[in-house]
């Protein structure tokens, strides 16, 4: 997690270049949160949070996706 906001901003703007569309992942535990609020605040921008999948989640995309390509 970056230390400057202005940083954070020039990087996860990087995703969409050129009129392009993009995602931008970025993973945040303990102290970080707060340094997240302070991104949010000055990009006056909400940042969706999800929760990192657990295996079983993963597992179960897998199997699906598996399933769906071998229906007919």
């Amino acid at each position: 997690m970056p230390q400057d906001e202005e940083y954070y901003v020039h990087r996860i703007g990087r995703t969409a270049r050129a009129g392009r569309e993009g995602r931008a992942f970025t993973f945040v535990k303990g102290k970080d949160f707060r340094k997240l609020k302070d991104i949010e605040k000055y990009t006056k921008t909400p940042i969706n949070k999800l929760d990192v999948p657990t295996e079983k989640d993963v597992e179960e995309v897998r199997t699906k996706v598996l399933q769906d390509s071998c229906e007919y």
